[in-house]
């Protein structure tokens, strides 16, 4: 099987996992994108519904916070992987 850019970037960063999740202060889900087309890193709000309207702005603001985190902390990793 040919290894992908997304498995690459995975692979690359997976190895500072414990220190993103330190730095982050929660444990992510990681997903190595095996027999899909893509990996994923994610931290899960829990006890939302999309059909329940009054949860639409508890979960906006969790992703834009986490959304931000991510990017903080995760990028410079990627970035400097690409060096």
């Amino acid at each position: 099987k040919k290894i992908t850019g997304d498995e690459k970037a995975f692979d690359a960063i997976i190895f500072y996992k414990d220190t993103i999740e330190d730095t982050l202060g929660v444990r992510l889900t990681w997903k190595r994108g095996e027999d899909i087309k893509s990996s994923k890193i994610y931290y899960e709000l829990r006890g939302v519904s999309i059909e329940d309207e009054t949860d639409w702005q508890r979960m906006a603001e969790f992703q834009a916070k986490w959304s931000k985190k991510f990017y903080d902390v995760i990028v410079p990793y990627l970035e400097e992987n690409e060096r």
